[in-house]
């Protein structure tokens, strides 16, 4: 996705900021009934029942990012996520990291990537469903290795350009932009059963890749291993088994990765079962028969596939100035692009702000157009409108 940031200043004549300061007993989860609203979704590899789920607040600061424990939940014997909210004390903390391990897929079988996470923000939490898979595994990984310092809002926006980067290469030509990887079904409904189509081709592809390469590996590393080894890989853009020409020792095993990663994967078999992907509406259909009880299922047609995209296309950068805010007249306001990111890890390289708009009678110029910071003196009440646009040398952020 290609964004490009505004930054509304607003000022006024009389600023006064109050400020209040909440005491916290303690950060450590203690079992006991929640108020608050209930995380619905599901943990899918296939569909994985009877797993434990636990949700956690965002640490940037941490390598695992998972911050303080909120609930423990558990998914039902259809794999839907029950007994798991998210305290309403906690709500505005957000997003939230959802993670998923043990458990067993639908058919019995060990779940081949023994640990899945997702992310749920307050919006999903209030209107809709979240999904754990393979992919969005991926993609939190693929943004946490590129993380600098970063707040929620910038690691959303990181979020959304590994999603982009991630369905490039490794979406097999399915996953087109109607497809969310968080909250789109990989599981069989009613309604848009042909994007789930899609997106589990996608991901039970990437998983049987995953396992192909682990198979194949003389290191003797997890499957989740290496799951997070192509996150890595990718976050320089290219997938060629180093990260900015630095080996990557859960792939260093692999004789000949490239082979492995534009093999038919349509061959492979769906992880858990003798169904290849390329026959995988038999496993859809046989899911639906256990968890969705007479559901009606369209006429599914299982696309052509392309192979992994190993040098996807230039991600374009985004530009992140941060939130809006206030200020007082006769001060000066310094804004930073420091945040703004790269999703396939080029450097940013130039920088372009602009004031867009200034009140009337305001003679407010910006110190700087072309650097990493910018400054304008407050001179009059109103509103003040920045623009920012970054490139890393091949694309300008949109």
């Amino acid at each position: 996705m290609n964004i490009k940031y505004k930054q509304i200043v607003r000022c006024s004549l009389l600023f006064c900021v109050g400020l209040l300061v909440a005491c916290d007993s303690g950060n450590s989860y203690q079992a006991g009934p929640i108020e608050g609203p209930s995380v619905q979704g599901a943990a899918v590899k296939g569909p994985l029942a009877n797993a434990t789920v636990k949700a956690y607040l965002l640490d940037y600061s941490k390598a695992d990012l998972r911050g303080d424990l909120l609930d423990e939940g558990t998914t039902n014997e259809s794999a839907e996520i029950t007994g798991l909210q998210i305290p309403d004390n906690r709500l505005e903390d957000g997003p939230f990291l959802i993670h998923i391990s043990e458990g067993q897929e639908l058919n019995g079988s060990a779940p081949v990537i023994a640990e899945l996470q997702t992310i749920v923000t307050l919006e999903q939490l209030r209107e809709g469903r979240i999904y754990a898979t393979p992919l969005t595994t991926l993609v939190i990984e693929h943004a946490r290795v590129n993380m600098d310092g970063d707040t929620s809002s910038v690691f959303l926006t990181r979020l959304s350009s590994a999603q982009a980067i991630v369905k490039e290469s490794f979406g097999l030509g399915v996953l087109d932009d109607s497809i969310d990887l968080f909250t789109t079904s990989p599981l069989l409904m009613g309604e848009g059963q042909g994007a789930t189509l899609n997106y589990r081709i996608a991901s039970e592809a990437f998983s049987a890749l995953a396992l192909d390469i682990q198979q194949q590996s003389s290191s003797g590393i997890e499957v989740l291993d290496i799951v997070n080894a192509l996150a890595q890989d990718l976050s320089d853009g290219v997938l060629d088994g180093d990260r900015s020409g630095v080996s990557l020792a859960a792939l260093s095993g692999v004789s000949d990765l490239q082979s492995i990663l534009t093999q038919d994967l349509s061959l492979l078999m769906v992880p858990g079962t003798s169904t290849a992907i390329g026959d995988i509406k038999s496993v859809l259909l046989e899911e639906a028969g256990q968890i969705s009880s007479g559901l009606v299922v369209g006429d599914l047609v299982v696309p052509a596939l392309s192979q992994v995209v190993v040098d996807p296309e230039n991600l374009a950068p985004t530009a992140v100035i941060g939130d809006d805010r206030n200020g007082i007249v006769g001060n000066i306001m310094t804004l930073s692009a420091e945040a703004s990111i790269d999703g396939d890890g080029d450097a940013i390289t130039a920088y372009r702000w602009r004031m867009v708009s200034r009140p009337e009678s305001s003679a407010a110029e910006l110190n700087s157009t072309s650097e990493l910071t910018t400054r304008f003196v407050i001179d009059v009440e109103g509103i003040y409108i920045v623009e920012l646009i970054v490139s890393d040398g091949k694309s300008d952020s949109e």
